[in-house]
């Protein structure tokens, strides 16, 4: 046995053992380096495939253009707008209101909304405009209730519209519905016996009965408007003092655009029946 592993060992360190022991390792570098080969071509195809996708990406990015600064000396010209120039809204028209008339000390001037009539009441007088249902043709559209301190005098005013009706006339429409418009029924129809503004007018006095108090009624109409003033008194007898008042109130009462003309109506109901 040792014999035999002398040999080899003798058989591998000779000059031919040597150059065998080279030959086959040569051999077999050349085997695995063809081996290798197709994966090595694979590598570098690959490669290849790589750097031609970086190449064609590198293409297709665009280039931005980057404009020169400006030098310091280059004038920077800054384009502003036009500046909007303001309008002014038209102004309205003011209305011209003619000067109030100077009063007695210790009354005040009442403006109704919806004619813009005046009447002055005593400023010790409550006074507050009552709702009214005026959808209705000839429906009151305006009702305004001045009161007395004590509470046992009452003046109302009302207006009616009556440019719906072309063929509206006054005393038709008073003496077709008396107990609507004077509280009463009429034994007789009643024609003009008063003016205001210088228009004619109806009065009509109603003495106190069943507890009602003594009422007068005022009745006149413009082409445009009707208008009621009304006086109440629950006062037994009737106080002179507020008779006076309703008489006064009659006579400052205006419309816009008519001259004042004062009040003309019957006398003697102040002492009442």
């Amino acid at each position: 046995m040792i014999n035999w592993e002398v040999t080899i060992m003798e058989s591998i360190f000779t000059p031919s053992g040597v150059r065998g022991l080279v030959a086959k390792r040569i051999q077999a570098h050349r085997t695995v380096t063809v081996l290798l080969w197709p994966v090595w071509l694979l590598i570098l195809a690959l490669l290849l495939l790589v750097l031609t996708a970086c190449a064609a990406q590198k293409d297709t990015t665009p280039t931005a253009v980057l404009s020169p600064a400006p030098s310091p000396t280059t004038p920077i010209t800054v384009s502003s707008s036009p500046t909007p120039t303001e309008v002014l809204p038209a102004s309205a028209p003011t209305a011209t209101l003619e000067p109030l008339p100077s009063l007695t000390p210790g009354w005040t001037w009442y403006q109704g909304s919806y004619t813009d009539y005046r009447m002055a009441f005593p400023q010790s007088w409550s006074s507050h405009q009552d709702w009214v249902q005026h959808t209705r043709p000839m429906a009151i559209q305006e009702r305004v209730h001045f009161g007395s301190p004590e509470g046992d005098a009452v003046v109302e005013v009302d207006v009616w519209d009556v440019t719906a009706r072309h063929d509206f006339d006054l005393l038709t429409w008073v003496n077709t519905s008396p107990e609507a418009l004077l509280f009463t029924d009429l034994t007789e129809p009643i024609t003009y016996n008063a003016t205001l503004l210088g228009q004619p007018a109806l009065f009509h006095y109603k003495p106190a009965e069943w507890g009602t108090g003594d009422t007068a009624t005022l009745i006149f109409a413009t082409d445009e408007y009707a208008f009621r003033m009304l006086f109440n008194s629950t006062a037994m007898p009737m106080l002179q003092a507020e008779t006076s008042v309703y008489r006064y109130m009659l006579e400052s009462f205006s419309l816009p655009g008519r001259p004042a003309a004062g009040v003309d109506i019957p006398t003697g109901w102040e002492q009442g029946a």
